[in-house]
């Protein structure tokens, strides 16, 4: 299975040992599949799609993202919803992961596919990393509360970064 390119990223910058500040775990819109305040962040079109799952069309889709940044770069949030031509969300995906320090790290990850008819299938990555260089990686399926979450945010996020 391809994942987007940043994801794949991801697992590098977890082990790379960043710490989380105590303020930015209180900033509650950089939760994972929390729908952040209107006045947060900035949209931008999205890297071209990639095939999450087998049946995940990338033909055609369009994407747009949202970058959140907690205050000092504490933590960095990534959005992205894809579209097909009738501006249905398609894909959607999103990573947080905590600004540059030295000690550990925790980062999340939430990919998710959607079809036609608006049924959402998608996992949760969660990576923890140490400066020692010990990492460790979880990987689960999304809730029904979850993929209800991944639908609301998609809808937002359509709306918010329109183009």
């Amino acid at each position: 299975m391809t994942r987007t390119p940043w994801c794949a990223i991801a697992a590098c910058v977890a082990t790379a040992a960043f710490p989380m500040t105590v303020h930015a775990q209180r900033v509650s819109y950089l939760r994972s599949l929390a729908v952040p305040p209107q006045s947060v962040g900035s949209c931008g079109p999205a890297p071209a799609p990639e095939r999450l799952r087998a049946d995940a069309p990338v033909n055609g889709l369009d994407g747009r993202q949202l970058e959140l940044t907690a205050e000092q770069g504490a933590i960095h949030r990534t959005l992205i919803v894809y579209t097909d031509r009738r501006g249905r969300p398609r894909q959607f995906a999103e990573m947080t992961v905590p600004g540059a320090g030295a000690q550990s790290s925790a980062s999340a990850e939430v990919e998710a596919t959607v079809d036609s008819v608006g049924h959402v299938r998608g996992f949760l990555l969660h990576h923890t990393g140490a400066a020692r260089g010990s990492a460790h990686h979880s990987r689960r399926a999304l809730t029904a509360a979850e993929r209800r979450e991944v639908r609301d945010l998609a809808a937002w996020m359509i709306k918010r970064c329109r183009t």
